[in-house]
């Protein structure tokens, strides 16, 4: 079972956070909606759940601070290294701030690697806690997303995080 809340100062967006048998959060989905709405699955653990209920206020009021739960709330299992580590980076990307696929590939060790960081954003299972959104393409361009509601959805969050 899981519940649904809702949190009007957020952008209409549907999130919805899966957890794994651990009680870590194994995927996060986003989908445009009417009004900001959140489930959580039940198996997430209470610690895990305050927190994340707890971000998403403090997300809704625009502070800026990253997901506090990190590794240690996020299931990372089966991601390439390339991948985890650039996860493991995003969230040094503040709210309100952005950066280039190019850039966040340096910041890694990969100043060629613009490509493979929109390609391992894609595949981002924590969207919106890891914020694969921030990062654009050359010139600042918005760039792919691959969210269910695509590029639309990304403008959407940038916007509402006052940078597009």
């Amino acid at each position: 079972m899981s519940f649904s809340r809702v949190i009007a100062d957020l952008p209409e967006i549907h999130v919805c956070v899966q957890a794994n048998a651990a009680g870590l959060i194994s995927r996060v989905k986003l989908s445009i909606s009417a009004s900001f709405q959140c489930e959580i699955d039940e198996k997430l653990s209470l610690s895990a759940r305050d927190d994340l209920l707890d971000w998403l206020h403090a997300y809704a009021n625009k502070e800026k601070h990253p997901f506090p739960g990190g590794p240690e709330l996020l299931a990372y299992t089966s991601l390439p290294p390339f991948i985890e580590r650039l996860l493991q980076k995003l969230p040094t990307i503040s709210f309100g701030q952005v950066t280039t696929y190019q850039k966040a590939a340096a910041s890694i060790g990969n100043p060629k690697g613009a490509r493979a960081v929109g390609n391992a954003c894609g595949r981002n299972p924590f969207p919106l806690l890891i914020p694969c959104h921030r990062v654009l393409a050359a010139g600042n361009r918005l760039g792919g997303y691959t969210g269910t509601g695509g590029t639309s959805l990304k403008e959407r969050l940038l916007k509402f995080e006052g940078v597009w």
